[in-house]
């Protein structure tokens, strides 16, 4: 039943185009942009990326609102009972999770915030509907998929890496993160084009283009063949952030703890510092992880990342991640630095 409750509370976010409504806002998706979400690749930049590639960007950055969550319920929980499961299931999983992943709750939590009081809301739509008898115990249907899924034998890591090689199209099967094309510079070319958002103004290579996203939501931008198996390997995300708190302070920290959440391979480098972005007092730090690119070797390259946020409205911020394999990223930085010159907030 709790299974039935969670892919009833993803249905909940489908139907009621949640995902759609976060990409469309201005500067949100929260996801992301290469860092964190992605999660795709084992970089800040493919934690960052999945959300934001997938749904137009990682899956780390497409964080629900609570009233997203408290809708997702109400529909999993109609849902739920439409096909005979105990609706109280899924408030039951959401508790579960919270008791296994300490205070702050697993990563599926950061991205489904608790809307208060989710077992006393669902038991109050329970009480709007007639009374039914509701499956018991595990179906034989259900018992029959668990003992397959228990006894197929445990893939290994090369084995994985071999189909992913084949499915990627290496003749080899090697299933290594491919190089990006060496005809096709992702150093930025000195030129620059402005991208004129609903949230705010930034100024972006010449030779790169907007590769997620457009004027009203969360934007990736990367070279040409910046991205690497779904993931960003060069280039930078602008996303909004919604924190707990009003402090820029807390605010940088809670988004540190989101991302290192995605990805626990991302490593922070030293502390948060104080950066000026045109007359507002924000917070940078940098990071390193792992990039989607591998060496002439076939080994993952070491990825940097630079974290930068601003104030912008009342429990909204803005930040950005600066994405660079490590051997790259010194000469991409004055790049970096010039697109954070650049950015103008709108009021």
């Amino acid at each position: 039943a709790q299974l039935a409750g969670v892919i009833g509370h993803e249905m909940g976010h489908t139907y009621m185009q949640h995902a759609a409504a976060q990409a469309t806002k201005e500067g949100y998706a929260q996801v992301g942009l290469g860092i964190l979400g992605a999660i795709l690749g084992g970089g800040v930049a493919g934690a960052l990326g999945r959300t934001a590639i997938s749904i137009g960007a990682g899956a780390y950055f497409l964080k629900y609102s609570r009233q997203d969550e408290s809708e997702a319920d109400h529909v999993g929980a109609l849902l739920m009972y439409e096909a005979g499961y105990n609706p109280q299931a899924l408030a039951e999983f959401f508790r579960k999770l919270e008791q296994e992943g300490g205070s702050r709750g697993p990563q599926f939590l950061s991205d489904h915030p608790d809307p208060g009081n989710r077992a006393q809301a669902i038991a109050a739509i329970i009480r709007q509907l007639p009374p039914r008898q509701y499956v018991t115990g595990n179906t034989p249907q259900f018992q029959q998929v668990h003992d397959l899924a228990i006894g197929r034998r445990p893939v290994s890591e090369q084995q994985a890496s071999k189909q992913r090689g084949r499915d990627q199209g290496n003749d080899d099967g090697s299933g290594g993160s491919p190089q990006l094309p060496p005809d096709r510079d992702p150093m930025p070319s000195g030129g620059w084009r402005t991208l004129d958002h609903s949230a705010f103004r930034l100024q972006y290579p010449d030779n790169w283009q907007i590769v997620s996203g457009n004027e009203t939501s969360d934007v990736t931008i990367a070279p040409p063949n910046g991205l690497s198996q779904n993931a960003i390997a060069y280039g930078a995300i602008v996303r909004e952030f919604e924190p707990e708190s009003d402090s820029i302070d807390s605010a940088m920290h809670e988004l540190e703890d989101q991302i290192r959440q995605a990805n626990p391979n991302l490593r922070i480098i030293g502390h948060d510092e104080p950066i000026t972005v045109n007359g507002l007092q924000g917070r940078s730090v940098d990071m390193t992880g792992t990039s989607p690119l591998d060496d002439t070797d076939g080994h993952p390259l070491r990825e940097r990342d630079w974290l930068v946020m601003v104030p912008w409205q009342p429990g909204r911020d803005i930040y950005m991640v600066f994405v660079a394999p490590d051997r790259d990223f010194d000469r991409m930085r004055p790049a970096f630095e010039q697109m954070v010159r650049s950015f103008r907030l709108r009021q």
